[in-house]
């Protein structure tokens, strides 16, 4: 008799644990499959955002090849203008000086 209330004890108490068990197992179970659906979500947004880094890189590069090329043009346009000035003053005190050399 003793050992039957001893044995149903054991019953009762293995019972008890094999619930708690089965309810973590079950609420494991539960979050790993939000955890999968996160982590798919992660990867998305990860390849995304490699993406966009790549993007961002090509358009700053492009960027600071128009400024580069907007800065030379800038430069030859001065001394274009610099030259045809130098010409001008040259060619106009040419002009000036031979009719008084006569």
């Amino acid at each position: 008799r003793n050992e039957n209330q001893k044995l149903d004890t054991e019953l009762k108490t293995s019972s008890s644990d094999l619930k708690k068990v089965t309810d973590s197992y079950q609420t494991l179970k539960s979050g790993s499959a939000e955890y999968l659906d996160l982590k798919s979500i992660y990867e998305k947004m990860a390849m995304q955002l490699d993406q966009q880094k790549k993007k961002a890189q090509n358009v700053e590069k492009e960027l600071e090849r128009i400024q580069f090329h907007k800065n030379i043009r800038w430069f030859l346009s001065g001394a274009s203008v610099l030259i045809i000035g130098f010409l001008i003053g040259f060619s106009s005190r040419r002009q000036r000086r031979r009719p008084s050399l006569l």
